[in-house]
């Protein structure tokens, strides 16, 4: 049995590999930005220029239909992908923070699988963008997800960054910078 190589363990080695060669573009000072859209005209975010909406079939394939997020942006390989949603009127009495601790436990009490890590508030010029950042497990691996709240016009507004949980240490701080160029027009 020795010298042997199972089918099994090259293929894991041949995926590993692939997975290297694979590195995500990455923000930096010298990278190229773009401004997109997040909701109607009315607010616009930097992304990097290499990113592009989602192709149509992949957004069926990846978003049920009733909760298909309006603004899917994915890079070249789809192995990182930021969305965005119109989640309703923005009661003002709550508050950004109170929406996103209460979204917090009841996503818990539904997935409690689910391991939250971090949560935090950036300024983004005047607004204030509440996020927080898990993990999550699907069929066949584990996703990084950074989720982040903010208000435009009266209407409450979620984004949702993920990736493969294996490169979130190189994505975390690069989203995080991204959420400080949302602006409201």
């Amino acid at each position: 049995m020795e010298g042997k190589k199972y089918l099994d363990k090259v293929l894991l080695e041949l995926r590993k590999e692939s997975e290297k060669s694979k590195e995500p573009v990455l923000i930096s000072e010298k990278c190229d930005v773009k401004k997109i859209a997040i909701y109607e005209n009315d607010a616009y975010m930097m992304i990097p220029i290499e990113w592009q909406s989602m192709n149509p079939v992949w957004r069926c394939a990846k978003y049920n239909r009733s909760y298909r997020p309006e603004v899917i942006i994915t890079d070249a390989h789809g192995d990182a992908t930021i969305t965005f949603s119109d989640v309703g009127k923005m009661d003002r009495l709550v508050g950004i923070r109170q929406c996103c601790m209460q979204l917090k436990n009841d996503m818990q009490e539904i997935w409690n699988q689910l391991v939250f890590y971090d949560s935090g508030a950036i300024k983004a010029g005047k607004k204030d963008v509440e996020w927080m950042d898990y993990k999550m497990f699907c069929i066949d691996s584990e996703l990084y997800c950074l989720l982040f709240l903010f208000d435009v016009k009266n209407h409450l507004i979620m984004g949702n960054f993920h990736c493969s949980f294996s490169i979130y240490n190189r994505w975390k701080p690069q989203i995080l910078m991204l959420l400080e160029t949302i602006e409201e027009v």
